[in-house]
């Protein structure tokens, strides 16, 4: 499918287009501004190469007319349906969030979630049956679960509606004609809908009811519950077999912390006869929630592999039956002390988040380093444009958005305000010093900025008279960090305090309100392990002491004005998105702040001055995997909605993908047959296929340290360096023979089977990932940095493996990415972003500018990788959706 988008900011019809959300097999969906009613809708095109395909179209405009018959909050409403230069167009309800298959992740969902979202898709379904339509392709990447944890039904593309139920027909052989239509939409017969998803009568192509969609829904339950399918296979043929034959695993065997009953509910929804079955979605709902009543009420459930359908009496009479209801009295309140005890223990202190308002103050998607002014009025913000940015203030009260600084070639690392409000402080730098970052005031509403401190890797953090800044430089050789204090004019800078580290310059300082303490986040290796540790220090003597440590990266932190603790931004372990935390001071208790589906980023949190209020930054990362010819022609998208690619290779003639959770998939190039390549609890972070397809190499994030692991090319067998120290990972060598990896300032090669390590005679003065051998392993590419004062230049450097002088040189762009050679090894290919997108980009070897290969006008492009034939090209592309929220209401 080739990309022939509506245009960014043109408008069809009166929707004006905003940016692309994301595309599957029977639609193209934009996001855009109604500008006749100044609401946001989502717009679903038919897409180009279906766009004559009469059928599609019926089917097309039959998913308007089945979602816009239902008025339901648990399905997604649909506004209007209209043409436009020949595509059709549905224009619907936007929705903020993410599909359910984004919230599985291949794990169990945490109980009490999983089932008030099962309760709102069953209210959903049951609305659509009680209205005579079968939905036919119920699948968790067609469920939508908002950002307040609602879910919503999507795409009525297959449904199929009832004729019972739906209005009379006259006499005048429009019945027939509909009749006839119905037969080539609904395709009695066929097996229509997503395979793994299907239900017995579907796979035999029989006539469906409503109870078709209880067994896909069954299906969507399992996997909810234990985060796998329950009828898996290599082929289409072999998940039939499992739908009409074979009984799944048990789900409280995968997942022993299930009560029985939900188990029950999915066997039930899961009968291949469908006289056995659910009998409606009302029934199901209302199983549902009488599950989430016994579970939720303090009842105790049956543990599984207790006894069932067995009641056990207790006598009610004589002195054994008091003393046993003593006991069983006595059992009960102890629990109930226990429990009240720790959630008490483990609550945020102070804390009402059941009524804590979100707001999502930009809607640009690409918004960077956001402040709130210490009254609340305003907010300071970056807003990105491909290789540019610019800075904006928002006046809250009004919405009213003032431009500051022009968008020019610069990366802002930080924004805050003055204690005053009346300036904007940004530290920024520029293509010609990326490490060398200055700190600057302007006038809040707009003027001429005044530099105040050279070099600087965070925002400042004011002193509570405002007469003195913190701030944290960051220091390469030995890595680690200074926290320097300074006066509000920049002059009389001295050091506090030094922290030895691996991460120069990523954490931010906060000045707590009584003056005596800072906070940071120092990020250090100790033990041979790496920890983000939370500390304090004193404002006086410098002091340093450890609040509390983390196994996963930390980086943003803010003082609550009482000062009884900070808040965090940290990695969830189990999602793998970041999350707010709250960490108590004195003691170092953390506790969880936020727990939802949006991942903050660890830029930036700021709280008000009155602690009513915080910003913080939202990430969404959306990506499909693309496959396109060697020279980035005829590009096809193969996958949807899964959030892949953001790393990617071949493994002989498969695609190697990592997901969300950093775990990693194999699939064919048409993106069918996908099947775990690792799939625990550890993030795999980079992954190196061997050219002779038989072999991977890839790196896990183990209890503060980095692993290499050796497996099968199908995952199979993994095997364990015993190597330590490793940067990163590790990459196969072109005569899949060994493996190369980094450690601190040298890098080696292993043998692939095992044996010694042998160091490399290569220069190592930027990060090893930076490194790449030609496809025939004669040549070595990596960048070389020279500093000259504050200004620092970057070379693209081509030298031979087997050592010499280098062979080629040439500039490096600006925001240039993954760097590697050709297959014929005879230009260097990267991505960079210009006019807007990402695209890849070849510089010949033998000189010349470089030429764009691939052609795309809008989203970005993440990783890229050829087929070892040097045939096709695999990429990852999408968005970046980047924006300023602000919480309040929760004290």
């Amino acid at each position: 499918m080739t990309d022939s988008s509506p245009i960014l900011g043109g408008t069809i019809s009166h929707y004006r287009i905003l940016q692309r959300l994301g595309a599957g097999g029977m639609g193209v969906v934009y996001k855009a501004e109604d500008t006749r009613l100044g609401r946001f809708v989502a717009l679903k095109f038919l897409p180009e190469d279906l766009s004559n395909d009469s059928q599609a179209l019926e089917r097309f405009k039959r998913e308007a007319r089945a979602a816009s018959a239902l008025n339901h909050p648990n399905i997604c409403t649909i506004y209007d349906i209209g043409e436009d230069a020949g595509r059709a167009f549905i224009a619907m309800e936007y929705l903020d969030g993410a599909t359910l298959k984004h919230a599985i992740t291949g794990r169990p969902m945490e109980l009490e979630r999983l089932i008030t979202l099962a309760i709102d898709i069953a209210d959903g379904l049951d609305a659509a049956h009680s209205k005579g339509i079968i939905h036919r392709d119920i699948k968790p990447g067609n469920i939508f679960v908002t950002a307040r944890d609602h879910a919503k039904i999507l795409d009525f593309g297959l449904a199929k509606v009832e004729h019972a139920r739906g209005p009379a027909r006259d006499n005048t052989g429009s019945a027939d004609q509909a009749d006839t239509l119905e037969t080539h939409l609904t395709s009695p017969g066929t097996a229509l809908g997503t395979v793994a998803y299907m239900s017995p009568e579907q796979v035999r192509g029989k006539e469906l009811d409503a109870r078709s969609d209880l067994f896909s829904f069954g299906i969507v339950l399992y996997e909810m519950a234990t985060g796998l399918l329950p009828f898996r296979g290599e082929t289409s043929a072999v998940i039939f077999d499992g739908i009409l034959n074979r009984a799944p695993n048990s789900p409280v065997r995968l997942n022993p912390d299930l009560p029985p009953q939900l188990e029950d509910l999915i066997s039930k929804a899961l009968e291949k006869d469908r006289d056995f079955r659910y009998q409606s979605s009302s029934e199901m709902r209302a199983d549902l929630k009488r599950l989430n009543r016994d579970t939720g009420s303090g009842q105790v459930l049956l543990p599984s592999g207790s006894a069932r359908g067995v009641s056990a009496s207790v006598p009610t009479t004589g002195t054994n039956g008091r003393k046993a209801i003593y006991a069983v009295m006595a059992a009960v309140v102890a629990v109930a002390i226990a429990a009240g005890v720790y959630f008490w223990k483990s609550r945020p202190r102070g804390f009402n988040l059941q009524n804590m308002r979100i707001t999502q103050v930009t809607t640009s998607g690409n918004a960077g380093a956001a402040a709130l002014s210490p009254d609340g009025r305003y907010i300071v913000y970056v807003l990105r444009d491909g290789a540019q940015e610019s800075l904006w203030v928002q006046q809250l009260a009004t919405g009213s958005n003032v431009q500051i600084l022009a968008p020019d070639q610069v990366s802002f690392v930080a924004v805050s305000f003055t204690p005053d409000g009346n300036y904007v402080m940004f530290v920024r730098s520029d293509k010609s010093t990326t490490n060398f970052r200055y700190l600057y005031q302007m006038p809040v509403l707009g003027g001429t900025p005044r530099q105040l401190v050279l070099d600087i890797d965070s925002a400042p953090a004011f002193s509570p008279d405002g007469q003195e800044f913190a701030f944290v430089r960051g220091i390469l050789d030995p890595p680690g960090n200074q926290v320097l204090i300074a006066k509000a004019d920049g002059s009389g800078e001295r050091v506090l305090a030094n922290r030895k580290g691996f991460g120069a310059g990523s954490p931010n300082v906060t000045w707590s309100a009584d003056g005596r303490t800072l906070a940071m986040v120092s990020p250090e290796t100790r033990d041979n392990s790496t920890r983000w540790v939370l500390v304090v220090i004193s404002a006086q003597t410098g002091e340093v002491r450890d609040l509390h440590s983390f196994a996963l990266p930390v980086r943003a932190t803010a003082w609550l004005p009482d000062g009884h603790g900070l808040f965090v931004v940290g990695t969830d372990p189990e999602s793998g998105r970041g999350q707010i935390w709250f960490v108590s001071y004195p003691n170092g208790e953390s506790t969880r702040f936020t727990n939802d589906l949006t991942n903050y980023n660890p830029c930036c949190l700021e709280v008000t001055r009155d602690g009513n209020s915080l910003v913080a930054l939202q990430n969404t990362n959306l990506s499909d995997v693309w496959v396109a010819k060697a020279d980035g022609s005829d590009a096809k998208q193969v996958t949807s909605g899964e959030a892949l690619g953001f790393g990617l290779d071949w493994v002989g003639n498969r695609i190697a993908v990592d997901n969300s959770r950093a775990q990693w998939l194999l699939m064919n190039p048409d993106g069918s047959n996908s099947a775990p390549l690792t799939n625990d609890r550890e993030p795999h972070i980079q992954l190196s296929a061997c050219n002779d397809g038989k072999h991977v190499v890839y790196s896990t994030w183990h209890n503060g340290t980095f692993e290499l692991w050796r497996a099968e090319g199908n995952g199979s067998n993994p095997v364990k360096f015993p190597l330590s120290s490793l940067l990163g990972g590790g990459f196969c060598m072109p005569d899949s023979k060994s493996v190369f990896y980094a450690t601190d300032k040298a890098l080696w090669r292993v043998p692939l089977e095992g044996g010694d390590p042998v160091k490399l005679d290569l220069p190592l003065n930027l990060p090893f990932t930076q490194f790449g051998f030609s496809w025939d392993g004669k040549l070595v590419s990596y960048r070389s940095l020279k500093v000259e004062g504050t200004s620092m230049q970057f070379k693209l450097i081509v030298a031979p493996a087997a050592g010499g002088p280098p062979l080629h040189s040439f500039e490096v762009p600006f925001g240039m990415q993954s760097a590697q050679f050709t297959p014929d090894s005879k230009a260097i290919a990267y991505i960079i972003n210009r006019n807007h997108a990402s695209n890849i980009w070849e510089q010949p070897l033998a000189g010349g500018k470089p030429f764009q290969l691939t052609k795309f006008s809008s989203g970005d492009i993440f990783a890229y990788a050829w087929s070892r034939d040097g045939k096709q090209l695999a990429f990852s592309r999408g968005q970046r959706k980047t924006d300023v929220v602000m919480m309040s209401n929760f004290r």
